[in-house]
């Protein structure tokens, strides 16, 4: 018998860590043909069991796989009832889906974890005219929420453009879709509010519909910024490429913590267990981590302020410890005068005396600003210390 040897991707998948304290995630998941009993799938309707292994499946990916994003955007949806359905096997989600267009009634929709603040749910061009197979400008309009995060307000908006197939090289209708696209982002910023455009936009990165969303907005592709390695969210006829995409506005750039692609659909040969997540759908989620609010690094330092007479005159001193490991900077401001300290030592301190030429002075405050290096990022830490009051009379 020949030797079986593991291969260099681990099961079950494990290339995502769960969020920490200030992250938000956002998972862009195509989920192929989630449909309900009795409907046609595949030249025959969908059973009990076929529907039940689906769901645990589904659930098995976003839970454990996925590790419970903040929201998940779910394409190839057929009604509200079967996400919901979804999300109460999850626990603590709730579901959003809005009806399309579609000849096969596949829908876009949300999953929204408990306690994430979502408003506006809204489709975009649902009745328009247009290039789609429907007649209209989508069979599977955008659909837009609001969310607000730790005092931060965006806008995400889920798509499933027109199928590739037989579409063209050029894709002249996900084109138009696309422009409608970029026209809606404009808005919203020129609203001023940031937006999240995600989903099957059924289009490689390299294409006109892409460089369409970012021409007339500030959108910005991050499938440039994925692991090189993992940079593709399906196979077709033995070939990787991607038609999954996530873009941002300018304005939430500061705010990507990470951004990739999960291979657990294209990674993974069918295991035919009714649990288990890997190659549940034809589509790898595209993943992005958000860090909003995260608590900033701090320089250790110890300040004094304290009251003297000297020769019949008020003064006030002021000491400031370096309590870091490297050097740091000082800039301590009072009322009667300021000092700057720059590369003062581990356990040194900054020392000065401030003259008030007065006999006496009324309590009062100084700040001390220590700026360094903690942890390989740039650090400012601002100290208040109070002095009382002295009379050298």
């Amino acid at each position: 018998m020949p030797t079986v040897v593991k291969g260099p991707i681990a099961y079950p998948y494990n290339g995502l860590a769960a969020t920490t304290a200030g992250q938000f995630r956002v998972v862009s998941f195509n989920v192929l043909n989630y449909f309900p009993v009795g409907v046609e799938l595949d030249l025959s309707p969908v059973s009990q069991a076929e529907y039940n292994e689906k769901k645990a499946r589904l659930a098995d990916a976003i839970d454990d796989l996925l590790k419970r994003p903040d929201i998940v955007a779910v394409q190839e949806v057929y009604n509200l009832a079967v996400l919901q359905d979804l999300a109460a096997t999850l626990g603590g989600y709730t579901a959003y889906l809005q009806e399309g267009n579609d000849s096969r009634s596949i829908d876009v929709g949300y999953l929204v974890k408990d306690g994430v603040s979502v408003a506006n749910v809204r489709q975009f061009d649902r009745t328009t005219a247009g290039c789609d197979d429907s007649g209209r400008a989508y069979d599977r309009p955008p659909l837009a929420i609001d969310v607000t995060v730790a005092g931060e307000q965006f806008t995400i908006v889920n798509n499933h453009f027109k199928s590739k197939g037989g579409s063209g090289a050029s894709g002249a209708c996900q084109l138009q879709q696309a422009n409608r696209l970029r026209d809606q982002v404009a808005a919203l910023e020129t609203a001023g509010r940031e937006v999240i455009v995600l989903g099957d936009l059924n289009q490689f990165e390299f294409e006109p519909p892409l460089a369409a969303l970012q021409t007339g907005s500030s959108l910005t592709n991050l499938w440039g910024s994925a692991p090189a390695e993992f940079r593709y969210s399906s196979h077709y006829q033995g070939a990787l490429q991607t038609l999954d995409h996530v873009l941002v506005t300018d304005g939430l750039d500061d705010a990507v913590a990470d951004f990739r692609y999960a291979p657990i659909s294209t990674d993974y040969a069918d295991r035919y267990l009714t649990n288990d997540g890997h190659k549940v759908a034809d589509h790898n989620p595209a993943v992005l981590t958000l860090s909003f609010g995260a608590a900033q690094p701090e320089v250790p330092v110890t300040v004094s302020a304290q009251s003297r007479c000297i020769a019949g005159k008020a003064y006030v001193a002021v000491s400031a410890r370096n309590d870091h490991t490297g050097p740091v900077g000082f800039e301590v401001e009072s009322v009667f005068g300021a000092k700057s300290f720059t590369d003062v030592a581990a356990g040194a301190s900054g020392y000065q005396s401030f003259a008030t030429r007065q006999v006496s002075v009324a309590a009062g405050s100084v700040t001390v600003t220590a700026t360094g290096t903690v942890g390989g990022q740039a650090a400012t830490t601002v100290v208040t210390a109070d002095y009382p009051a002295i009379n050298c009379a």
